[in-house]
């Protein structure tokens, strides 16, 4: 029973992540576009409020458009990290060494969110973009321990196995 729930939550999620992943790559390949509509818009008091009263000529375009492409890249590579253990779980090997990995891949594409979003508060800065460069870091650091974690059992599994 537990193994067929196992299997079916592993599965739905598996369906959401693959979903996410494909808005993710919509959104990277139609940045330029949605951005330029987002500052040439006429929601001008919407826009001061944000932070974002700039326009496609200004220096901050570019360097926004840069901040989108490498965010979108690097929450495709936590949702691919994502997708490799869901796929290892409905396998019935949720304690490998190749999980453990894809969990450190994982960490290290948050810590470099949230390095790239302490960078974005020297061009555009804003309180939002602070809490997600914290909200980032914590993420990175718990899977990071996750990874550990993993990397230990599949230790410990392994030589279990070789116990007669």
């Amino acid at each position: 029973m537990e193994n067929k729930l196992t299997k079916g939550l592993s599965f739905f999620l598996t369906t959401i992540v693959i979903i996410m992943a494909t808005v993710d790559i919509f959104l990277v390949v139609t940045a330029p576009w949605w951005l330029k509509t987002l500052y040439e818009s006429s929601f001008s008091d919407i826009k001061i409020m944000l932070g974002y009263n700039y326009s496609t000529t200004s220096i901050i375009y570019p360097l926004m458009l840069i901040f989108f492409f490498i965010c979108g890249l690097l929450c495709l590579g936590i949702l691919i990290a994502a997708f490799r253990i869901l796929y290892r779980i409905r396998q019935g090997v949720p304690f490998c060494i190749q999980n453990a990995t894809s969990l450190r891949n994982a960490a290290l594409s948050a810590f470099g969110l949230s390095v790239i979003f302490i960078a974005k508060m020297f061009f555009s800065p804003s309180i939002l973009t602070l809490v997600c460069a914290g909200i980032f870091t914590l993420f990175g650091l718990f899977v990071l321990v996750m990874s550990l974690l993993i990397r230990e059992a599949a230790r410990i599994k392994e030589e279990n196995e070789l116990t007669i």
